[in-house]
C-alpha cells in the first residue's frame, strides 16, 4: 500500500543563532509560568478597594451605587493626593538614603493632607456602608479595620510618627 507523501514544510529564512534560541526558550518559559505578571503561582496582590469588599457578594445594583459614590469623591481625593504624594515620596526616599530627620520632617509636613485623605475615605466608607445589607456590613467593617491596621502597622514599622490623636501615637525612632 502506498502512502501519500506529506508536503514539505517551508524552511524559515530566519537566522538560527543561539541568541534566537535563547529568546524563544525565554518566551516559552514565561508563558509556561503564566505570563510576565507575577511569576506563576505567586498570589496576586489585591488592588485598593478589592480588599474592602473581599468576601462580600455585591449585587449589580450595589456595585453601580458604590461606583457612583467613589466617582463623587474621586476629584477631591485626587486633589489631596496631588499635594501629599510628593511629600510621601520625599519621605520614602529620605528613609532609603538613611536621612531620618528629612524623612520625619516630610512625613510630619504631610500630616494635614494625609488626615484630609483619611476623612474623605471615612466619609466615603460611611456612604458605602449604607448601600450594603445588614448581613454584609460586619464583613465590610472587618475588612476596613484590617486595611487600616495594615496601613498603620506599615507606618509604625517604617518608623513614621503615628497620626495625631491616635492611641498608638509614639515619637519617631
Amino acid at each position: 500500500m502506498h502512502r501519500p507523501r506529506r508536503a514539505a514544510l517551508p524552511r524559515s529564512r530566519a537566522p538560527r543563532t543561539p541568541l534566537a534560541l535563547l529568546v524563544l526558550l525565554s518566551l516559552v518559559a514565561t508563558l509556561a509560568l503564566g505570563g510576565c505578571g507575577d511569576g506563576g503561582d505567586a498570589p496576586r496582590r489585591p488592588t485598593p478597594g478589592e480588599e474592602t469588599f473581599e468576601g462580600i457578594d455585591l449585587s449589580a445594583v450595589q456595585r453601580t451605587r458604590i461606583r457612583l459614590v467613589q466617582e463623587r469623591y474621586a476629584d477631591r481625593v485626587r486633589s489631596v493626593q496631588a499635594r501629599v504624594m510628593p511629600l510621601v515620596r520625599q519621605s520614602r526616599m529620605a528613609w532609603v538614603l538613611g536621612d531620618s530627620a528629612v524623612a520625619v520632617a516630610a512625613w510630619v509636613h504631610s500630616a494635614a493632607d494625609r488626615a484630609a485623605l483619611r476623612v474623605l475615605g471615612d466619609s466615603m466608607r460611611v456612604e458605602i456602608r449604607e448601600i450594603l445589607s445588614a448581613e454584609q456590613r460586619p464583613r465590610f467593617d472587618r475588612n476596613v479595620a484590617a486595611e487600616l491596621a495594615r496601613s498603620d502597622d506599615l507606618d509604625r514599622r517604617q518608623g513614621r510618627p503615628a497620626p495625631p490623636g491616635r492611641p498608638d501615637s509614639a515619637p519617631p525612632r
